[in-house]
């Protein structure tokens, strides 16, 4: 390893002890600052690591929310939402206790993930708008969810909504991949269900 190599290792370990978070959970996609921020950096990484164009990404005002985030994405307004993919019985089994780590099942992991699907993909709670997409971004720390095994769990999954038109999760950071993109973002397969919305909102 380079001098320079290591440098980069020490201020990524420092980063991560400046901002580590309760017994459990990574820290990758928590900071020391406001939520808003939080969830407008990771819509940031996630989204231009995937390869768009990401220009004027805001958060909404306190209240204003959903989206949690809005933006010109590849030349089109957009509605962004941000959430967490966890397993909380063993998050909260490693804060009452012995540090635990949940072992995934592709069953397992396709069902969560449509879960936060089917709680983001509400048309009548949207208060911006009018969007052209709306996007959502799913993050995860979740230590054993390695990016060899989403890659397969993800092989002919299908997510279904009604008002979300793209979906991307994005892991923790590693450092094999190195400089921009040292995120793995995975582009979730969506469907449309029969009865979807139209983006035309207030």
């Amino acid at each position: 390893m380079t001098s320079d190599e290591a440098d980069a290792v020490a201020d990524l370990c420092e980063m991560l002890r400046l901002n580590s978070r309760a017994k459990g959970r990574g820290d990758y996609w928590v900071w020391k600052i406001d939520q808003s921020e939080e969830e407008v950096g990771a819509a940031r990484e996630v989204l231009t690591t995937a390869g768009h164009k990401v220009v004027d990404l805001r958060a909404r005002e306190p209240g204003q929310d959903p989206p949690d985030c809005e933006a010109n994405i590849d030349g089109k307004r957009c509605g962004i939402e941000v959430t967490e993919l966890l397993d909380q019985p063993t998050l909260e089994a490693s804060i009452n206790g012995s540090e635990q780590h949940c072992i995934w099942t592709r069953q397992d992991f396709c069902i969560q993930v449509q879960n936060l699907i089917d709680r983001k993909d509400r048309a009548h709670k949207v208060r911006g708008g009018p969007y052209e997409r709306y996007f959502l971004v799913i993050v995860t720390d979740e230590l054993l969810l390695y990016r060899e095994t989403v890659a397969e769990f993800l092989k002919g999954a299908k997510f279904e909504a009604r008002l979300i038109t793209d979906a991307y999760l994005g892991l923790s950071y590693h450092p094999e991949l190195g400089g921009k993109g040292s995120c793995p973002v995975f582009a979730l397969n969506m469907y449309r269900r029969l009865d979807s919305v139209t983006l035309e909102h207030k």
